[in-house]
């Protein structure tokens, strides 16, 4: 297995850089969290020492060696432990003869030590498939026959899948009474069987949908789709995956259940030899559900500017919610949610304002949180699907001796993973603002450019920093439809600063309210309203909590601040602060936004450092000054 994409970006983006950069920054970049970030680069470093780390952030140590990584020139380059244990275990039973134990840890660049640390670890693992590990001076090599051979090599295949927003290893956690990676290998060879594939985001939904079923159905419900494919290679492999489950993992599923696995396995796979993907399976799906799911992800992208208008999540989710109806008395735990909710705190929210627009069609669903964390899976992968948004740039310089050209190639190869396009103008009445996202200009403008940053001649550090400022900035905006500034929000009315300890969380809720409601923003039931909401899953993340309503009808969007001395307990975390949001009707496409940026400042290393010193409202602002890029 090859570097992830996200590694691969993460190292091209520091290698581009060269500098420090903060987690912040790259965290804002990649777009995950703080404490994500922090546990890839940990993994990173545990197969090669690339990335260095100090209170400035992050950095690359070796660029020769960071650059063979990006570009896959060594075969044996895995990301995690398992992964690289996975990979020297390959070779010993591959190379049929002894492997030299030095030049195998150079190449996959671990020290000696980690490398010792991987063969006791990995003797082990061999004994368990009678593969005996013999080392002998610098050699290493696995003794035994070619059936325990076959069978050690089956099984990490169906170990090695890419890591997401979802991986088989949560899938793993999520439902421990199945073997996950087994449906995997089932899935894969009786597709291939009838001439169908899955990409890994197909895999991962249809082992989330059969597990799903498994737990629902509990061989008991009738299954609400007709006959529509038995004649079809997709019907034929599903009975060939569920002829395999009954044999190999004691999985019984009765005839009149077989149509929801066929449907889960018409839409995410295809014919090997059609490149296009097509969802057959809409045909099958409950209309009056479809319909309202198309509705549901319009209302998303209308009122959060959120943007789940896929055919394939459309239909994933239009099938997960016929199994809830189906099966409504039959009620999954998820082991995952506080990992899930506290892991990716924006696609939680999201996944719970989905949740409650279900509930408003459907009550006697009800959905809680364990239900909500498997919308949020639904939700991540379609997130996960979608590419990074690239921005057109607009450069304008003064031309001497092509120097033009030199500053725009510089500016392209050092953010070439988010711009697409720059084009160079002399002249700053030249330039089409409805063509490009962001101005970079050398020279002073008269314009007043929405998305604008003003760079020397020579592109020195500095300029690097403001230009990826504006680039991440402008990303954001594009990708999220608005920008929005927090200092507006807030107001020293609107601070609380509590020296005593609360244990409470709801009379908390109600001190907050109070300054808001006695401004004339929110009615006189915003307490009863947040409650409401808070009650459906707790709003706090890691040390933050962010309670608000499900509608959107302040007068003026507006934030109310307690900060606490003491750490109150919120849901299943400890919260050092709470952001009290009342959101007007026309910044509710904000709201996300909002949520993404407290969040990711409030989560970060500096906030832990700082909070205990921080106990008056001047000190948040100027904290929040300095760390808001």
């Amino acid at each position: 297995m090859m570097l992830r994409k996200q590694e691969r970006e993460l190292l091209e983006y520091l290698l581009n850089r060269k500098t420090w950069v903060t987690s912040d920054e790259l965290s804002s970049f990649l777009n995950i969290s703080i404490r994500t970030l922090r546990s890839r680069i940990k993994e990173f470093n545990q197969v090669a020492k690339l990335i260095d780390s100090s209170n400035y952030g992050y950095r690359i140590n070796d660029e020769e060696t960071a650059r063979r990584f990006i570009e896959n020139k060594s075969e044996s380059l895995e990301f995690s432990v398992e992964s690289r244990r996975n990979t020297i275990i390959k070779r010993l039973i591959l190379c049929g003869g002894g492997v030299d134990i030095y030049a195998l840890a150079e190449e996959l660049c671990i020290s000696d030590s980690t490398m010792q640390a991987d063969l006791i670890a990995i003797k082990k693992k061999l004994l368990s498939y009678q593969i005996e590990l013999q080392i002998s001076g610098d050699q290493i090599r696995a003794v035994s026959n070619e059936i325990h051979y076959r069978k050690l090599m089956s099984s990490i295949l169906y170990e090695e899948a890419n890591e997401g927003f979802m991986s088989y290893d949560v899938l793993r956690e999520m439902f421990p009474a199945y073997d996950v990676l087994g449906l995997r290998k089932i899935l894969v060879e009786e597709l291939a069987k009838n001439g169908l594939s899955a990409n890994d985001y197909g895999l991962i939904s249809m082992i989330l949908h059969f597990c799903i079923l498994f737990e629902r159905l509990h061989i008991q419900s009738a299954s609400r789709h007709g006959q529509h494919c038995q004649d079809t290679c997709k019907y034929k492999a599903t009975l060939d995956i569920l002829d395999r489950l009954e044999k190999e993992e004691r999985i019984f599923v009765e005839k009149n259940e077989r149509e929801s696995f066929s449907a889960i396995v018409s839409l995410y796979s295809r014919p090997m030899n059609d490149y296009r993907f097509k969802t057959s399976a809409q045909q099958a799906l409950d209309q009056d559900i479809y319909n309202f799911v198309v509705d549901l992800t319009a209302l998303l992208y209308k009122k959060y500017f959120v943007n789940v208008q896929d055919d394939v999540f459309i239909s994933g989710l239009t099938l997960h919610l016929e199994q809830l109806l189906a099966n409504d008395k039959r009620r999954l735990k998820n082991p995952l949610v506080e990992t899930i909710r506290n892991g990716s705190p924006v696609i939680y929210e999201l996944a719970v304002i989905t949740a409650q627009i279900i509930n408003e069609k459907w009550p006697q669903l009800d959905l809680n949180e364990h239900e909500i964390s498997y919308l949020v899976i639904h939700i991540g992968l379609a997130f996960e699907k979608k590419e990074r948004e690239k921005i057109n740039v607009a450069l304008i310089i003064l031309d001497y001796n092509h120097s033009s050209e030199v500053i725009a190639n510089k500016i392209k190869n050092l953010f070439f993973l988010n711009i697409k396009n720059i084009e160079v103008y002399s002249n700053e009445t030249e330039v089409c603002e409805e063509r490009v996202d962001l101005v970079i200009s050398t020279l002073k403008t008269k314009r007043r450019f929405s998305n604008y940053v003003q760079i020397s001649m020579f592109v020195n550090v500095d300029d690097e920093t403001r230009i990826q400022k504006a680039v991440v900035e402008t990303i954001a905006e594009k990708e999220n439809g608005v920008a929005i500034s927090l200092f507006n929000l807030f107001k020293e009315n609107h601070f609380v600063y509590f020296e005593e300890r609360i244990t409470d969380c709801y009379n908390l809720i109600a001190q907050l309210c109070q300054p808001i409601v006695a401004d004339g923003l929110e009615q006189s039931d915003f307490k009863e309203r947040v409650i409401e909401r808070e009650s459906r899953s707790p709003t706090s993340y890691l040390n933050i909590a962010v309670p608000h309503t499900f509608d959107s009808n302040s007068l003026q969007t507006a934030i109310s601040v307690g900060l606490l001395k003491h750490p109150i307990a919120w849901g299943t975390n400890k919260v050092n602060i709470v952001f009290l949001l009342s959101i007007s009707r026309k910044d509710q496409k904000a709201f996300i936004r909002i949520l993404e940026k407290l969040i990711r400042i409030f989560t970060s290393e500096a906030w832990m450092k700082e909070v205990k010193r921080i106990d008056s409202y001047q000190k948040l602002i100027e904290f929040i000054k300095r760390n808001k890029d």
